[in-house]
């Protein structure tokens, strides 16, 4: 949600000068127990999920505050409304195969009330969080008297009153033990560290670097550090433990001895390997996923190439020989409008700092996508087996797509906030549903899939 309304910055502008008089940072997350060798992937937790799809079936869910988890939302909706026969003639739903869900900001509320909660999600999600002025709430929170001794404290800020909130009135508590005990799909929560600009992934295999036992971190802790817009709510903070013998991961010395690394696969084993050093790197400071990726597609490149490649990746899954591979990228991002170009005056600082951003992003978004793209037919090429080669699908939603211009205008001028009115929510939800079932690409996936 990095390009966040410029109302919500205008609205609490006083109380960041007021309030964030902090003099120190309360630590989230804890070291494991005994100094021990620790192994760095959860590999038990992934092969939980006991397969029942014909290929590998991946959702990235982009940020864009209320309106991207609502558009993510529906494309969840129309995945549980497709059904299939499988070669048993058992009816099935695409929802049920989906193996992984990358998410960022707004997105990652959906993301995370689905891994933890399930189907409960098209019972609850819409008055618990979509449907609630879960901005003003927050606000309220900040003039709150109760909370004024808390904000001036040195371990207590505007972004642990996010977290005590979303964890009593959305995430009911529940920690990444509560998430890995589910049999649904994996859930890629990603932020970025402030220091190095990398993405930082919520998994136990990223924890185990810095010796800490990520199963005791609340789900409300990932995704405010997903969502945590720079300026408005300062960063969440990790410690890099050293009170454990971590040794190099097998993925790990894998890449390192590869021959002929490419950049991006250099770039990614130098990124992973400095917070193993503990001297250099003592703490992590967490702000909003958008700003290093705000698709949440490179997050699955990196997963994959961590993982020792998409053959190993797969068995992880429990997929074996996939019929196909596809990943949906839902897409919240809105172009900016630019009424700076209709007059000579220097357009305000407001303007310019959302023109900035917004251009990076859109910039970076292009290029992520083109990655993937062919990211997806390499690994495909790669698993070629005599005549089996699975099948391709890359499949974008975004608002461009909606055919209706008075409809692409309303969603292209909906804010990036956290209170939208109900209708709006309703028109997101649905666009969702509608964009995903008329995709041509998404239509030839369900035929092939049926056909199988």
């Amino acid at each position: 949600m990095f390009q966040t309304a410029i109302k919500f910055v205008l609205q609490i502008v006083l109380l960041v000068s007021v309030a964030s008089c902090y003099r120190g940072k309360r630590i989230v997350n804890s070291s494991f127990e005994e100094k021990d060798t620790v192994h760095s992937f959860d590999e038990q937790r992934l092969r939980l999920k006991e397969k029942q799809g014909k290929g590998l079936l991946i959702l990235t869910f982009s940020g864009g505050g209320t309106r991207a988890a609502a558009f993510s939302y529906g494309v969840l909706k129309q995945l549980r409304d497709t059904e299939y026969q499988d070669g048993n003639d058992i009816t099935r739903r695409l929802l049920d195969d989906v193996d992984i869900i990358s998410s960022v900001s707004g997105g990652s509320f959906t993301a995370a009330y689905y891994g933890l909660f399930g189907e409960q999600i098209f019972v609850e999600f819409e008055s618990v969080f979509l449907k609630k002025n879960v901005q003003s709430d927050l606000i309220r929170g900040l003039f709150n008297p109760l909370n004024w001794f808390s904000l001036i404290s040195n371990q207590f800020d505007r972004t642990n009153l996010a977290i005590d909130y979303y964890d009593k009135n959305i995430f009911k508590k529940k920690t990444f033990a509560d998430l890995y005990t589910q049999q649904g799909p994996e859930i890629l929560i990603n932020a970025t560290d402030l220091s190095s600009g990398s993405r930082i992934n919520f998994n136990q295999s990223m924890f185990t670097a810095l010796c800490s036992d990520i199963s005791k971190l609340k789900i409300a802790h990932a995704v405010t550090a997903s969502s945590a817009v720079p300026v408005i709510f300062p960063p969440i903070t990790l410690k890099n433990f050293d009170n454990c013998n971590v040794n190099y991961p097998d993925w790990l010395k894998q890449l390192e001895l590869k021959e002929n690394k490419t950049k991006r696969e250099l770039e990614l084993l130098t990124t992973v390997k400095k917070y193993f050093d503990k001297q250099d790197i003592q703490y992590l400071h967490l702000i909003d996923g958008g700003i290093s990726d705000n698709l949440g597609l490179r997050s699955i490149f990196d997963t994959v190439t961590l993982r020792g490649g998409i053959k190993n990746a797969l068995r992880l899954v429990n997929v074996d020989r996939p019929d196909y591979l596809a990943v949906v990228v839902v897409n919240a991002e809105k172009l900016a409008l630019r009424p700076m170009s209709k007059s000579s005056k220097s357009p305000p600082t407001s303007q310019v700092i959302s023109a900035v951003s917004s251009i990076q992003i859109q910039r970076y978004n292009t290029e992520s996508i083109t990655l993937i793209d062919q990211t997806l037919k390499k690994w495909a090429e790669t698993l070629k087996d005599g005549d089996y080669k699975p099948k391709t699908f890359f499949i974008q939603l975004d608002y461009q797509h909606v055919v209706d211009e008075k409809q692409r205008i309303i969603f292209q001028n909906a804010p990036t906030s956290f209170a939208l009115e109900q209708n709006v929510v309703d028109n997101f939800i649905n666009v969702g549903q509608t964009l995903l079932k008329n995709s041509p690409k998404y239509q030839e996936m369900v035929d092939f899939i049926q056909h199988r």
